[in-house]
This record gives C-alpha cells, structure tokens and sequence, in this order.
C-alpha cells in the first residue's frame, strides 16, 4: 500500500502539471466540460448534445486552419518579402479551401445525424434559449483563442507537429463520439464524462 502510494501522487502531479504551468488549459477543461454539464445539469436534448459534439469539432477545425494558414502565409511573406502580394486574401483562400477539404467528415455527419439532430429543431431550441447561444459561443470563442495562443507563429516545426497532430486527434475523437449518440443514445451520454477528460488530455 505504501508502494503505491507514492505512485499514484506522481501520477497526479504529472497530469495536473499542464494547468499548473499553462492556466489558459483550465480553460480548454471548461470547454470540454460542457457537454457533462448540458447532460447531467440542464438536461440537454439529444439533438443538442450531438449538435455540441458536431459543433465542438468542426469550430476546432475551423480555428486551426486559420492559425496554420496565417502561419504559412507570414512565413511566405518573410522569405518573400514584398513579392507576395495580398497575405490576407491567400491566408482566406488558404484557409476556405482546406477547411472545405478537412471539414468533409463534418459535413458528412452533419447529414447522418439529421435523424437525432434535425438543424430546423436545433435551430429553434438555440434561439429559445439564449443560455445555449452563450455556451455555443463561448465554445467557438475558445477554440479560436487556443488556437491563435498556443503560438503557431512562435513554435519550432516539431512542437507544431505534435500541436496539430493532437488536435486532429481531438477532431476525430468527437466525430467518433457522434457516431456513438447516433447507434446507441445510452452508451453515449454514458460516455460523455469519460470523453470529456479524454479530449482535455489531448489537447492540453
């Protein structure tokens, strides 16, 4: 017992450390957090939980692109200089054109979910209830803060690597999750809590 002891306060002190040395990962927990609080607090509508999944990732995605794409064109205009004409417009361009490409999965899903997650009924229950348009923003907001924060301008070519790498990780996990609210409703929201912590230990 007094072996093990010691083990397990490692343990802790290892998975804590992220959101010792980094708080803003405190904030990627709150975001992760929703859908456990939608579930087991508001008593959320599976139409809602799986829109929040579907939602969740597809503003993840959208962020990263941005930041990748910006990242790309900056370091373009550097090597470059004055001869790259527009950064902005190449950075859009950039940035619609492989969000269009990557996002297929989503749009993909977005179809398969109709059944448990009509858009005409999610639409209605998000401009009925202000609290969710806030927590949806709020999602977006995040991603995107995270994103940018996480200095996809500053990073060395492999700590960018090992960025991207888990956050399409993450990107995938929630598609996954998706699939699973649309089989089996149960196993879904029963796996939400374990989701939660599984996608916050990717991406912090």
């Amino acid at each position: 017992m007094g072996a093990a002891e010691p083990s397990v306060s490692r343990g802790f002190t290892r998975r804590a450390r992220p959101f010792t040395s980094s708080p803003e990962n405190w904030v990627i927990l709150a975001r992760n957090m929703i859908p456990f609080a939608g579930v087991y607090l508001s008593d959320w509508s599976v139409a809602i939980i799986t829109f929040n999944y579907w939602f969740d990732g597809v503003s993840a995605l959208a962020a990263q692109i941005a930041s990748l794409s910006w990242r790309t064109v900056v370091e373009l205009r550097n090597h470059f200089g004055a001869k790259l004409p527009n950064p902005t417009a190449a950075a859009v361009v950039g940035w619609v054109l492989l969000f269009g490409v990557f996002g297929i999965p989503y749009w993909i899903m977005l179809s398969i979910v109709r059944e448990v997650a009509p858009l005409p009924a999610v639409l209605a229950e998000l401009l009925h209830t202000p609290l969710l348009l806030v927590t949806f923003g709020s999602t977006l907001i995040s991603h995107v803060c995270n994103a940018f924060h996480n200095c996809h301008f500053t990073l060395l070519d492999a700590q960018l690597r090992s960025k991207v790498q888990s956050a399409l990780f993450a990107i995938v996990f929630r598609v996954a999750m998706m699939i699973v609210l649309v089989v089996h409703l149960r196993v879904g929201v029963m796996l939400v809590p374990l989701v939660t912590f599984m996608l916050t230990g990717l991406e912090v």
